[in-house]
């Protein structure tokens, strides 16, 4: 039997003898997935409307590196080429922003701070609160260390070594699920530590900004006195070297 014609593979889908020939799957109008036809041996492996995971299909198209790959759609609305057999295989189920997010969020749960927190949005809005308080306690790179770390504010240490324990009494605080309020320390002079904490709204933590003690401002009183004597004695050389 000779083989047909790319003409007539085009327009018909049965062979000489009256079999239909199998070119793959169709799409819901009738026309073959990704526009093409497909031989038996090489059909795609899922339709147009496919679900994978997260991902679903929305068509076939050949890629500039060659190869005919899905067009996926990601539950978070992300869309674009898919690799085929990544797909197939069940490597791939999201788009990369959502395996990180998933990867992140895995790995929070081994560390156990779903169990404290099961909502993202409160969990994620209170290990970046976390996570801040402990850079500018800690990290002198951070612009703020000097007026917190640098001047003597800490974190408890068994939150610092343990952050699920200082999520964990954070979420015993009251206001914690209310995004408005901000963490607050009662004592300024003191660091964050377990029942220096509270949850308030911005005006009264404002209100409770740190005040200078008077040990301070006799600190600063000498300091200014000392770099009044340093400038009259720099001027009085001054003086004697002109004449």
């Amino acid at each position: 039997m000779s083989p047909r014609s790319s003409a007539a593979r085009r327009e018909g889908s049965a062979d000489s003898s009256g079999n239909q020939r199998n070119l793959g799957p169709r799409n819901l109008d009738g026309t073959w997935v990704g526009g093409v036809e497909r031989g038996p041996s090489r059909p795609y492996p899922f339709e147009v409307g496919a679900i994978v995971g997260e991902l679903t299909c929305l068509g076939w198209s050949r890629k500039a590196t060659g190869g005919f790959h899905p067009v996926m759609q990601c539950s978070c609305g992300w869309s674009g080429f898919v690799d085929r057999y990544n797909l197939v295989a069940g490597r791939t189920t999201r788009c990369n922003a959502c395996a990180k997010r998933k990867s992140i969020e895995t790995r929070w749960e081994q560390k156990g701070y779903y169990v404290v927190c099961p909502d993202r949005h409160h969990r994620d809005r209170l290990l970046d609160r976390i996570s801040a308080i402990i850079v500018r306690c800690t990290n002198p790179n951070s612009t703020v260390y000097p007026d917190y770390g640098g001047r003597g504010i800490t974190v408890h240490k068994g939150w610092v070594a343990n952050r699920v324990e200082f999520l964990r009494y954070l979420v015993g605080l009251g206001g914690w699920d209310r995004p408005e309020l901000q963490l607050d320390r009662i004592d300024n002079n003191r660091g964050y530590e377990p029942g220096n904490l509270r949850f308030v709204t911005r005006s009264v933590n404002m209100s409770n900004k740190r005040r200078i003690t008077a040990r301070e401002v006799e600190a600063l009183r000498q300091r200014i006195t000392a770099l009044e004597a340093e400038n009259a004695d720099l001027r009085h050389r001054l003086r004697g070297t002109k004449k």
